[in-house]
């Protein structure tokens, strides 16, 4: 039922190829070269956090060791969610939907399995950098994330399953990161609170 629906919904996303030559020619462009321009933003949004944690602490150990932490973030947020992903992919080895359907995508593609979305899973763990690190940001960073994984199925490279799947796996680190430390900072306040 759901892979049914799911080839539904790539048939209805990827028959819109070809009507519109500017949006071919962006969706393209956005699933070709994501892995560029998302490391760029990755790259941007570190920066931005080394230079407000060197702004905003004034002793120096104390911004080294909030910066280290958050290095040590980045890494779990980011690689985390890739290294699952792979994992993933050669567990459940699910066909990629050029190969299921037997069309050209529209941009060079290797036959590897599709489930879940490398490109999607990378684009929305960065993505999970902003939303722990940069909040405000993240709504941008977010739309352009929906935008790579809507390009992959565009372009005939993923099935709508794929994508899902790689925006929550990719996410899951941050959201966790945010409930445990959010309960963490409540029981820190509250045992403050008893030895005032």
């Amino acid at each position: 039922m759901i892979t049914d629906l799911d080839k539904i919904g790539f048939q209805l996303i990827h028959s819109l190829h070809g009507n519109i030559s500017i949006l071919d020619s962006l969706f393209v462009f956005i699933a070709g070269y994501s892995k560029i321009f998302m490391a760029l933003i990755l790259l941007i949004g570190i920066l931005g956090i080394i230079k407000r944690e060197l702004s905003v602490t004034k002793e120096k150990n104390k911004a080294l060791k909030t910066l280290f932490f958050n290095m040590a973030l980045i890494g779990f947020l980011i690689l985390v969610p890739i290294l699952l992903s792979n994992l993933l992919r050669e567990l459940i080895m699910r066909p990629r939907p050029f190969v299921v359907f037997d069309i050209i995508p529209m941009i060079e593609q290797e036959i590897r399995p599709s489930l879940p979305s490398n490109h999607t899973t990378a684009s929305f763990a960065i993505a999970g950098l902003f939303l722990t690190h940069m909040r405000s940001y993240f709504p941008y960073v977010g739309i352009i994330a929906a935008l790579v994984g809507f390009s992959r199925i565009y372009t005939g490279i993923h099935f709508p399953l794929d994508i899902i799947s790689g925006a929550l796996l990719g996410l899951l680190p941050a959201i966790t990161y945010l409930l445990v430390s959010r309960k963490t900072s409540n029981k820190t306040y509250q045992i403050s609170k008893r030895f005032r």
